[in-house]
């Protein structure tokens, strides 16, 4: 719970980076992470910023949906873990997302996109020599 209304709930929009890691046994937890691009005009080169996300309760079919590349929208709050590694504590952050529906499907990328809707009567024929 929040103190004298300071708020910790996120949305962001990118692209999956890595396959997504889906855990069962954890209630249904899928792990992937995204790519957040800057939508400043002014920026001479494209430097994103990489986040971990952890979506609760998600459906193996949602889970088999997504490929690298998949632009994704979530809404969810960061979240941070300390461990002990050596002398120092690292600190790890991510975003929770804690439901489902805060993860938004948005469009697959470009090259699943024309495979899906090339028609396989397209493919006949292609590499024929006569």
């Amino acid at each position: 719970m929040s103190k004298r209304g300071h708020t910790n709930v996120n949305t962001l929009e990118g692209n999956i980076t890595h396959p997504p890691d889906y855990r069962p046994e954890y209630g249904n937890l899928l792990s992937f992470s995204m790519a957040v691009h800057s939508d400043n005009p002014s920026e001479k080169y494209d430097d994103p910023m990489y986040i971990d996300v952890k979506v609760n309760g998600v459906s193996e079919n949602t889970y088999k949906a997504l490929v690298v590349g998949h632009e994704v929208r979530v809404t969810g709050q960061w979240q941070s873990k300390t461990f002990k590694k050596g002398d120092t504590q690292p600190r790890y952050y991510h975003l929770h997302v804690a439901h489902p529906c805060n993860l938004t499907l948005l469009s697959k990328p470009r090259k699943q996109q024309e495979a899906v809707e090339q028609p396989a009567s397209a493919l006949n024929g292609q590499g024929s020599t006569r």
